[in-house]
């Protein structure tokens, strides 16, 4: 028997329980129309409620299964338009579509396949599509909204915003940035910690993470700094221009926490950052690579005697402030 597999795809703010319920309905319609003709008992749901990261929106999918003797012609009667399109009641949805767009919505909504001489078939939902009309010199790209009976119109046209976002905002090209402390007797001081940073750092902005090269890179580094021990530091030149005007002098008493998703990561363009990420992944679990160095209390001591520098230059006339940490 084929395979006959179909996603469901519903769009996801943050991913609270009204989502995941306005998803649940195309997942149990399609589940249902694809019943009609899957082998009995062969309808199962193997990914439910899963959220994929893409440059400008987050994306939640369910993936409904079955094993089916139907020909294709009545695989795609069944199954077209999509569940995730139309809702339900199907065919008296579809007659409100007809009534209230004077237009036909081309390939948008739709669907783009191949089915090839072995009987193997495949064909999706034709949204984020963008089609090209050579002759005319026209691009179109159709966007929408799943409206339900409590719909907010203001939510809908901002899925609608988003969705689009791709054709509006450029996204830079940036590298990401860590910084380490290698010392000649202990290697690069936290390196599970600093892995771990550029790991997360690395999936929140969809960059593939090749944690060997990464390594091995680091390794590279740190040979170079052994074979030249008066490589201990490394400068570059700025142009300093005083100020023509009084200035204050600022001491940080305190740090203020950062914004998730800014500057919780390091990288070198700032202005690529994305002004609506949710924060990174928080992951669990370390490890002990070689040259490895845990935080002891003499580094805590440090911090503390840090601290009380802060209170002497504070007592001494400096203004004390938050300051971005």
């Amino acid at each position: 028997p084929r395979g006959v597999y179909t996603g469901s795809i519903g769009f996801c703010f943050p991913c609270y329980g009204a989502h995941r319920d306005l998803h649940s309905l195309p997942t149990r319609r399609s589940s249902d129309l694809m019943g009609r003709v899957a082998d009995v008992g062969s309808v199962t749901v193997p990914k439910l409620f899963e959220v994929g990261r893409d440059p400008t929106l987050l994306q939640m999918t369910s993936t409904v299964a079955a094993q089916t003797q139907a020909p294709i012609s009545q695989i795609l009667a069944n199954m077209f338009p999509c569940a995730s399109i139309t809702g339900a009641p199907k065919v008296r949805t579809m007659e409100i579509i007809k009534e209230l767009e004077p237009q036909p919505r081309g390939v948008y909504t739709g669907s783009i396949g191949f089915w090839d001489p072995d009987g193997q078939a495949q064909f999706n939902v034709a949204i984020r599509t963008v089609l090209v009309d050579r002759e005319l010199g026209q691009a179109t790209y159709g966007v929408g909204s799943g409206i339900v009976w409590d719909s907010v119109a203001g939510d809908e046209y901002e899925e609608c915003r988003v969705k689009s976002r791709v054709l509006t905002e450029k996204r830079p090209s940036f590298q990401l940035i860590e910084t380490m402390l290698w010392q000649p007797d202990g290697g690069v001081f936290l390196l599970d910690e600093h892995l771990e940073r550029l790991r997360n750092s690395a999936e929140y902005f969809g960059i593939e993470w090749a944690e060997t090269a990464v390594l091995s890179e680091i390794e590279s580094l740190t040979q170079t700094l052994n074979a030249c021990e008066s490589a201990t530091a490394f400068g570059a030149r700025r142009p300093f221009h005083p100020a023509n005007r009084p200035t204050e002098r600022w001491c940080a008493a305190r740090s203020r926490a950062r914004r998730a998703g800014k500057a919780a990561n390091r990288f070198t363009n700032r202005l690529a950052v994305p002004q609506n990420h949710p924060p990174p992944p928080v992951r669990g679990g370390s490890r002990q690579p070689p040259g490895v160095r845990r935080r002891d209390p003499a580094q805590r001591a440090r911090r503390t005697d840090r601290s009380q520098q802060l209170q002497h230059r504070a007592a001494a006339g400096w203004r004390t402030g938050d300051a971005a940490g």
